[in-house]
Formats: C-alpha cells, structure tokens, sequence
C-alpha cells in the first residue's frame, strides 16, 4: 500500500467509526482518540500508556439493582478502531483474552473494535531485552489482529488476520494483502528462553535481598499497574443511590500495592510488605501466569519503567535475578 493509499484508509476508517491510536499529546506519545489522519503516528514507539482501557475501562458499571430486581447494564458499544497496536500490545491482548475469555462485558465489546497491529520498530525505543527477533510469520500466527500494517521504507505491507479485517480492505477497494490465520497464542517453541531462566530463579532459588532492596524504594503509588498492558486485577464496589434499596455495582481497575488490595474481613493483609507486594507483582508475572497458561505475563514494553517515579527498572530487576 503507497502512503497516499493509507492515508486514505485511515480517512475512511474515521468515517463511521471512533479510531484511536497513537499521537503526540503534551510532549508525549499517547493512545488518544484520533480526529484526522494527520495526528496518526506509525513510527513503532510504543505509547506512555498501553490500549487497555479501550478493551477494559477504568470503571465500569455492570449492573443496577432496586430491591430484589437485576438489571444488567445494557451498554452500547460503538463501533471502534485500536490503531497502531505494537507486537507488545497485542500479546497484551492474547493475555487479556484469556482471563476474560468468559466475560459478557469484555467480549461485547470487543466484537465492535477493529484491531489494527503495527510492525516498524524505530530505534532506540525498545529498551526490554525479551525482543531479538524480527518480524516473521511465527510471531504473527500467535498475536490476534484484524489488520497488520508493517512498513516497507516508505511503503506499507498489509496483512489481514481475520475475516472482518479482510471485509474492511474489500470494502476500502484494497485487495492487494496477506492473510494469516491465528494459531493461537502459544508458539512452537515455547516461552522465550530468557523467561524461563527467570521463571525458574523466581521459583526455585528466591532471593530476599532483592525485594528488601526493592521495598525500601518502592512507594507504592501503582503507576507501574496502571501503564501495565497485561495487569487485570480489579475491584468490585456496590454504589448505593438515594432511593431506597436500590444502587448499582461497578468495576473499576485494581493495584496489587495497594494496601487495601489483600486485606479481607477482620483486617487481615496477606501482603503486609511493600516488598511483599512488589514480590507478589514479579512472580505473577513471570511464574504464576506462564505456569498457568504457558504464555508470558509480561510483553517487554517497558512502560513499567518509564512512569516510575523512584526509577525502578524492570530490566535491572530481572538482571539481578538471573545473576543471584
């Protein structure tokens, strides 16, 4: 596709659809809802914060109820656009997909966005070690994506990935695309061969100094949960309004350092620690979700990094615990 082309794929996705994607915002890139094809930007940097909110919101009201009635919130959902996804963004994606793989809310909405994945990795902006591979067709089989738009110098090679992102191009008038059909999530090979040195440090040879280091940083404030793409833990709150036995529940992201987080009845705290907490984060991470669905817990976007306000840095973290 010549750039005149997809700028004129772009335009016609803003027509009858809410597009979001990366732009520059404040000196930063971010993930903003799109108004014209001139804010777009495909340059492959990954964006200070993540797509997650598009499949899950921050809050999120599930139901109503008035005495002993139930009502469901009937959401409508627009017809929306998740441009520009990075490699780390969509791996996000196979994760999310997985624990709310029975979710109504999430998968609702989800039917109504258009997921359109980018390949060109600019330099400098890749600041995990996970990632020493290029493009190819095994990494593509594994993430979910509607259309994949990869750069060729100043051409773009696109790639269709499901039957509605192929729908979309014959209706545009483009024909000229690859397909690949999603394998699942799980690639042939395995986890990468560094995760599962760590993985296994993290298991079998713990290392408290690391986390007492870590604890005595740490302040708690969530950042890293918050711009992390693969994070999913929320809260449930029920919200009583003014009339009689009546009010609604909601959903609303959660933090593991929070210290309410695992407190239960009675005022009991199974992290009592912040390097307990920030322990609990890492072996979620990088034992508990590869043990469980045989995929990583982190994508190596290093988002984690860049909002931490005291400087901790995911990659000297795993450093250390390979070397310990």
């Amino acid at each position: 596709m010549k750039k005149n082309q997809y700028k004129k794929f772009i335009s016609y996705l803003l027509v009858n659809t809410e597009v979001y994607g990366p732009a520059v915002q404040n000196e930063f890139l971010e993930i903003k809802k799109i108004d014209n094809v001139g804010e777009v930007l495909l340059n492959g940097r990954v964006a200070e914060h993540s797509f997650k909110d598009i499949f899950i919101p921050a809050c999120e009201k599930l139901f109503t109820y008035k005495k002993n009635r139930l009502s469901e919130q009937k959401n409508k959902y627009p017809n929306t656009v998740a441009l520009g996804m990075t490699i780390f963004d969509l791996e996000a994606l196979n994760l999310l997909n997985h624990i709310y793989e029975k979710d109504p809310y999430y998968q609702a909405r989800k039917k109504k966005i258009l997921i359109i994945g980018q390949s060109y990795m600019a330099n400098g902006t890749l600041n995990n070690k996970r990632y020493s591979e290029n493009l190819e067709e095994d990494v593509l089989e594994h993430i979910e994506f509607d259309i994949f738009i990869e750069r060729k110098s100043q051409d773009y090679q696109i790639i269709s990935g499901s039957e509605k992102g192929s729908n979309v191009l014959d209706n545009f008038g483009y024909k000229n695309y690859d397909y690949i059909q999603f394998a699942g999530p799980i690639q042939e090979r395995g986890l990468d061969n560094r995760m599962v040195k760590i993985r296994d440090k993290m298991k079998n040879h713990h290392n408290q100094k690391i986390w007492d280091d870590l604890g005595k940083r740490c302040i708690e404030c969530g950042k890293c949960t918050i711009a992390c793409p693969t994070c999913y833990c929320f809260r449930i709150e029920d919200e009583a309004s003014l009339g009689k036995n009546s009010g609604s529940r909601i959903r609303c992201w959660d933090s593991c350092f929070y210290p309410e987080f695992s407190e239960v009845a009675g005022g009991h705290k199974f992290l009592n620690s912040t390097a307990e907490r920030i322990y609990f984060w890492y072996y979620h991470k990088f034992v508990r979700i590869p043990d469980r669905l045989s995929i990583p817990g982190c994508v190596g976007c290093g988002r984690c990094t860049r909002v931490c306000p005291v400087g901790i840095d995911i990659n000297e973290t795993l450093d250390k615990i390979l070397k310990s």
